[in-house]
């Protein structure tokens, strides 16, 4: 019975011995920050860097970070936070700490507990800020939408606002397409205009100070695509009337020549390369014009045709939309080569469209033209 007592006693005094060696009278401790000032201004989710020094006399058991929400939700021991174990000699400790994840205004208090379970701390300051917002967007028609925002206050003057907008992900204000809608914190709308159809785009509202530019979330839209018809170039082909060789002039035809305008067939002593669609082609020698009039719906067009030299002469060839000039070309040689006008505009109704030969360079030069359509355009 005394030899129980006198091994139980022995294993209380080696507990005892064993807490006590973590333990010392009269420790100091302190602690201070080396980032200052002892606050933020962050978004949510993004970093903070909390770094300081901390010093005993004795041991340190650990240095904690503990965020105190200002709304006053249960406070939260960062997962960031430095732990060191009571072996740890008397001394001096530097610590740096970036914490992520904040969703809140919060107290963050920096303390060091020493090995007698003794907490010393100070506080850091987080302020979240608001974000700007990027308004939904509604209207969408071919060629314009609207927008808009809000601008969060953040302690800051904006100067200028509004939302920009472009083709790929996170537009900036260097581009040109962007809007100016005052100055300011609160909400706005915005008109995005000169737009495209059909087109996908990417809009963020932005905000200007003294301290740079700040942006709103993405929003992403995409423009209406006109389903109205695209007016079909009568007798594009010039398979109508069907000639042998060439043929100045020839009708009955929905087309008119003059000056030496007319059609050939493929095999004709003009020497055309094959025609690209069908079997004959249009023909302009010289200062000659080919025309006619058709309905057109209102909307944005381009011309697209086919054209050709002949042999190395070098006809020169204006298209024209009610006598204006809307594009001119040159075909660069006896091969087929499809060309394009710049876009016009035209209302609903009847328009003259006009091919015509310029002969820029004077004397005997020729050049053919087939499948002429109209483009959609924006």
């Amino acid at each position: 019975m005394k030899k129980n007592s006198l091994f139980l006693f022995t294993i209380i005094i080696a507990v005892a011995s064993l807490f006590s060696s973590c333990k010392k009278d009269n420790v100091e401790v302190s602690i201070s920050l080396t980032t200052q000032p002892a606050s933020a201004k962050v978004y949510a989710g993004d970093s903070v860097t909390i770094a300081g020094t901390a010093s005993t006399t004795g041991k340190f058991r650990l240095i904690q970070m503990v965020s105190n929400p200002l709304d006053g939700s249960t406070p939260v021991l960062l997962s960031e936070g430095a732990v060191t174990s009571c072996a740890n000699t008397g001394g001096t400790v530097n610590f740096s700490r970036v914490i992520t994840k904040l969703t809140k205004s919060t107290i963050i208090k920096v303390g060091v507990v020493d090995q007698n379970g003794q907490t010393t701390s100070v506080d850091f300051a987080v302020t979240i800020l608001e974000k700007n917002t990027t308004a939904a967007v509604t209207a969408i028609s071919f060629y314009s939408a609207t927008s808009g925002g809000n601008i969060a206050d953040i302690g800051e003057t904006v100067t200028a606002r509004g939302v920009v907008w472009g083709t790929t992900s996170k537009p900036t204000i260097a581009l040109t397409t962007k809007t100016s809608d005052g100055s300011g914190v609160g909400s706005f709308v915005s008109s995005l205009t000169g737009l495209l159809f059909g087109q996908d785009y990417y809009v963020r509202s932005y905000s200007i100070t003294s301290n740079g530019v700040l942006y709103g979330n993405e929003v992403t839209f995409t423009t209406l695509t006109p389903n109205t018809p695209t007016p079909v170039v009568p007798n594009g082909t010039f398979e109508s009337p069907v000639i042998s060789g060439f043929v100045m002039n020839p009708q009955p035809n929905v087309w008119s020549f003059a000056g030496g305008g007319g059609q050939q067939k493929n095999g004709s002593a003009f020497g055309a390369a094959t025609a690209p669609e069908g079997v004959q082609t249009g023909l302009l020698q010289g200062d000659s014009q080919m025309y006619q009039t058709f309905t057109f719906t209102t909307q944005h067009l381009g011309i697209s045709l086919m054209a050709a030299q002949r042999s190395t002469q070098k006809q020169t060839i204006d298209i024209l939309i009610d006598d204006v000039v809307i594009g001119s070309i040159q075909p660069t040689s006896a091969v087929w080569a499809k060309y394009t006008t710049p876009t016009f505009a035209v209302t609903a109704g009847e328009h003259k469209l006009t091919i015509k030969g310029t002969n820029t360079y004077g004397g005997d030069n020729s050049a053919f033209v087939d499948d002429v359509k109209t483009i959609l355009r924006n």
